[in-house]
C-alpha cells in the first residue's frame, strides 16, 4: 500500500547553540531511519545549505520561533526539535493520520503535558498564532506560558491534541531504555553530542 508523502521538519533559529551542521545530523538520521516519500524542510533565519529553506518571518525568541510551524500547509507534517536522537525505524508514524489534530509527545515529568519536541499535524494551524506577541514572553513563568511554546500550543489546542505511543519515544535519563524505543528526546542542557 502506497504511504503518504510526509513532510520532516525543524527550525534553525540563529544566535543559539544550533547550527547547520545540526540539522544536516537531524536529516541524515531521518533518511536512515524512514522508508517512505518525505520532503525536508527548515525554517530558519539563515540559509541553510543541506536542505530546503523556509524563511522565518518574525524575530522571535528561542522556542517561540516553533509557532510559525503553523503558519505553513505542509501537507503531513512531522517535526522534530534538533536534539533528539533518531535510534531505529520510525515507520510507525507513517501510520498516524492526525486529522485536525496535533500528536505530540507527552512530557515524562508532567504527563498531561505536551513535550513539543516531536509532534505530528495536517495543514496550516493559524489558530495557534492567535493572540500570540513577544509580550507574553515577559510571563512565561505564569501559567499558561511557563513552559513556553509547548504550554502555548497545548492551550490553543486544548481538546484536540493526542499523544503519540509512549513505547517509541524516550527521555534520556528518565526512562529505562525499551527495545521499541526509537526517538530519544533530550532536556535541560544535555544534548546527544555531549552527554
Amino acid at each position: 500500500m502506497l504511504k503518504e508523502s510526509v513532510t520532516f521538519v525543524c527550525v534553525l533559529k540563529s544566535g543559539k547553540e544550533y547550527n547547520q551542521d545540526h540539522v544536516k545530523r537531524l536529516m541524515d538520521m531521518v533518511n536512515s531511519h524512514y522508508s517512505f516519500p518525505y520532503k525536508f524542510l527548515v525554517l530558519s533565519d539563515l540559509e541553510v545549505a543541506c536542505c530546503e529553506n523556509v524563511q522565518l518571518q518574525h524575530n522571535w525568541k528561542g522556542w517561540w520561533s516553533k509557532l510559525e510551524l503553523f503558519l505553513h500547509d505542509f501537507g503531513k507534517t512531522i517535526y522534530f526539535d534538533l536534539d533528539i536522537d533518531i535510534v531505529k525505524s520510525i515507520d510507525w508514524m507513517s501510520d498516524i493520520d492526525p486529522d485536525d489534530s496535533i500528536h505530540g509527545y507527552r512530557c515524562p515529568i508532567y504527563p498531561r503535558l505536551l513535550n513539543s519536541s516531536v509532534m505530528i499535524w495536517k495543514n496550516a494551524k493559524h489558530n495557534i498564532l492567535e493572540g500570540y506577541s513577544p509580550k507574553v514572553n515577559k510571563f512565561w513563568k505564569v501559567w499558561p506560558h511557563r513552559y513556553g511554546d509547548q504550554s502555548w500550543i497545548q492551550r490553543k489546542m486544548f481538546n484536540r491534541l493526542q499523544f503519540l505511543p509512549s513505547e517509541h519515544i524516550e527521555r534520556y535519563g528518565r526512562e529505562k531504555s525499551k527495545d521499541s524505543t526509537s526517538i530519544v528526546v533530550y532536556g535541560g542542557k544535555i544534548r546527544p553530542w555531549n552527554k
